[in-house]
């Protein structure tokens, strides 16, 4: 009789221990979703307006074989994309389906006198309903726009990529004669040309079969760089915990030996230093999204605005659409610049979510200090930070290739060149953070980042 008791109650412990890891589990709500209008009681920054949360990539313009490239935050690109943003939320959206006839035609016989803006989107320009660029026109949105020039004509085209295909609409009087001044003005006031890179030239170049991305521009002259001191951002700690826990005071802290904060409250974690931090809530890693394109945009404008804000110089990067255990989720990565071009560190500024919220945040970004420029005068200056004399782009790629030569002469694969640019790493120089010039090259999906001047390998460990 006390074995059956005994095989009873072990059968009741087992149940329960069951059905409250049942209910640990899949029983509630996260806290973020059992309480309302959560957002109101915290004094967090206020989101950006969509047209302020996507710009261009890249935009150039060529006449014929010479290309003028304008990189983020440059004068001459924030007054491209100011004059093109305006153009675009008041320009006909009666397109059509493909190249304008008269255009193909024109660019057969006399490409070389055609002008055109070039602007590459990624992430993608938000257009269509309740969006303020292009209401009249469905998709998703679009990844490269064009205005071609001819005489006193002009055209826009745009690429959607899938199905939406590429359309055209052509441009009335006014705007085109604008269009034209624009040009004229830009390409006086900007002296650095740029050559597109084809996979027969850079083939060519280097004797090997190579496949070059679209839209990778280098430089024709000489360029010069800048070291520059960083300054780390300082997170608000009391701020970003009422954003990631309803009642914080209910997390436990867990010191760590670094001198990090580890704050959780069972089901979600949220580790921070004074300069980043990395938040993680595992469970709602089994939901899945059916959002479209549009709202994960606005959702990823409202996180990084909510978790610590949205420097002037940071800038989405990416936002994609991903699959883990088939569950599909957004990941939004976004990068500080300085001058139009990125600094890479070691932990990038990242948040995953999907429907039922946010599920990983990671967040640590470096600034420029106001005082870090070099002045050839001052030998202080000098010694903190230096000029840098680029390498050419040939270099940089070659040097890269030569990493990959024994794989790839093993397996004979073609070599596809997806990036070729230039852009800053975060480097620890004797404890303090600083920016150096780099070159990063992509190679057959694998990147690398080879410093601007002697071309020395920098490894993800050797990020800061």
């Amino acid at each position: 009789m006390l074995e059956k008791f005994k095989s009873l109650l072990l059968l009741l412990l087992i149940a329960s221990s069951l059905f409250f890891t049942y209910q640990l589990w899949y029983g509630h709500k996260p806290t973020e979703l059992a309480v309302e209008d959560t957002f109101e009681q915290v004094d967090a920054e206020q989101p950006r307006l969509v047209e302020d949360a996507i710009i261009p990539s890249q935009v150039v313009i060529n006449r014929g074989d010479e290309y003028y490239y304008f990189r983020k935050d440059e004068v001459h690109f924030n007054r491209l994309w100011m004059f093109i943003s305006s153009l675009l939320k008041t320009v006909d959206n009666s397109f059509a389906s493909g190249e304008p006839p008269e255009l193909v035609e024109l660019k057969e016989l006399e490409e070389e006198t055609i002008a055109c803006i070039k602007c590459y989107f990624d992430p993608l320009l938000p257009i269509g309903d309740e969006m303020p660029f292009l209401n009249d026109v469905s998709g998703d949105g679009l990844n490269v726009l064009k205005i071609y020039c001819y005489d006193d004509a002009s055209w826009l085209v745009i690429n959607q990529p899938g199905a939406g295909g590429t359309k055209h609409v052509s441009l009335n009087q006014a705007d085109s004669r604008q269009v034209n001044n624009f040009l004229s003005y830009v390409i006086m006031d900007h002296d650095q040309t740029y050559t597109l890179l084809t996979s027969e030239l850079v083939s060519e170049l280097f004797n090997w079969e190579i496949e070059v991305r679209p839209s990778i521009y280098v430089p024709n002259d000489k360029v010069i760089m800048n070291s520059l001191l960083l300054d780390q951002e300082l997170l608000d700690v009391d701020l970003l915990l009422k954003t990631f826990f309803v009642d914080h005071s209910l997390a436990r802290v867990i010191e760590e030996r670094d001198g990090g904060l580890l704050y959780t409250d069972g089901e979600k974690g949220l580790r921070l230093t004074d300069y980043n931090f990395e938040y993680s809530y595992p469970r709602l890693e089994e939901g899945t999204t059916s959002a479209l394109y549009d709202e994960a945009l606005r959702n990823s404008i409202n996180l990084i605005s909510y978790h610590g804000g949205w420097p002037a110089n940071l800038r989405l990067d990416s936002i994609e659409l991903q699959s883990r255990r088939g569950n599909l989720f957004y990941s939004t990565e976004w990068i500080m610049y300085y001058n139009g071009y990125p600094i890479h560190t070691a932990q990038p500024t990242k948040a995953s979510f999907n429907d039922l919220g946010l599920f990983h945040f990671s967040r640590m970004l470096f600034r420029p200090e106001d005082d870090s420029i070099v002045i050839n005068e001052d030998p202080v200056s000098v010694e903190k930070t230096y000029r840098v004399n680029v390498a050419d782009w040939s270099e940089a790629v070659k040097k890269a290739i030569d990493q990959f030569d024994d794989l790839l002469m093993i397996s004979g694969a073609t070599i596809r060149l997806g990036q070729v640019d230039l852009g800053y790493a975060a480097l620890n120089t004797e404890g303090l953070p600083k920016a150096v010039p780099v070159w990063i090259i992509s190679i057959n999906g694998e990147k690398m980042i080879l410093k601007a001047d002697d071309l020395d390998i920098i490894y993800k460990e050797d990020l800061f």
